[in-house]
């Protein structure tokens, strides 16, 4: 999830504040220690590529890549030109195998 929403929020090569800041609260919801949300913090500014993080999330439970779709929705919609951002979300959702009506729930919840 943190790993997307570092891709997502750097896409246009331009990271809005808006984006940032859904990048923080996302953090902040981690469940993991101090020392491990620091690290993850770093992607922001290193982010992965789209296709490596769109082939794990492949692997996961249908919940679950329904619920990293929903996580990172916010990031998208923070984005103030936001088209590449939904691309890559509905990339994403396909590479998912989540239905394309799904993931607008899912974007527009």
């Amino acid at each position: 999830v943190v790993a997307f929403a570092a891709a997502v929020a750097n896409l246009d090569g331009r990271m809005d504040s808006a984006e940032a800041a859904q990048f923080d609260t996302l953090l902040e919801r981690q469940p993991v220690s101090v020392s491990r949300r620091l690290q993850l913090a770093e992607l922001l500014y290193s982010p992965p590529q789209l296709e490596a993080i769109a082939a794990r999330i492949g692997e996961f439970e249908a919940e679950e890549r329904a619920a990293v779709l929903y996580d990172i929705a916010p990031i998208v919609n923070a984005s103030h030109r936001g088209e590449q951002e939904r691309e890559a979300f509905y990339k994403l959702a396909d590479a998912a195998a989540i239905p394309r009506d799904r993931a607008d729930e899912l974007l527009n919840a």
